[in-house]
């Protein structure tokens, strides 16, 4: 009797532990690109047009979640190049004020100047031609890459 008291009482255990096979639970948060977290977006303005500008190559978290994006070797190839008058100013405005700003700008696909700037403006250069421009904002260990083109007349 005790024998069959025991398999009962084993066979309810092994059942309860069972029990709950249809509950699933989440997997760890880990940083990844396919999380949905987006980065600030930005634009920039010279006199009163908007330019269009594209990421490229970010890395942005939301605490919970970061996201990745690779640069890519040409961003800018197919976006439309913006026409301008040599020293025109450049503004630039973002969805979320960043920490820091940097830029960069290439001219015949080679990198000419990097610097920090103060504020989210700078003035065009004073030779006529073709522009790449790099926006880079920083928030802590957060970044994001803005591209945009300009030919200088």
């Amino acid at each position: 009797m005790n024998n069959v008291v025991l398999s009962v009482l084993l066979a309810s255990l092994l059942l309860v532990g069972c029990g709950n096979s249809n509950q699933t639970t989440s997997p760890p948060t880990t940083s990844s690109s396919t999380n949905n977290v987006q980065p600030p977006k930005a634009s920039a303005t010279i006199g009163n047009e908007r330019i269009q500008t594209v990421i490229n190559g970010y890395q942005w978290s939301d605490g919970n979640h970061t996201s990745i994006g690779d640069a890519a070797s040409d961003p800018a190839k197919n976006l439309k190049k913006y026409d301008a008058t040599v020293g025109e100013r450049v503004t630039f405005s973002f969805d979320q004020k960043p920490k820091s700003i940097k830029l960069a700008m290439w001219s015949n696909g080679k990198q000419a100047s990097t610097t920090a700037l103060n504020n989210p403006s700078f003035s065009l250069p004073s030779e006529a031609g073709d522009y790449t421009y790099e926006v880079t904002g920083q928030w802590g260990n957060d970044y994001v890459n803005y591209d945009f083109e300009v030919q200088v007349h």
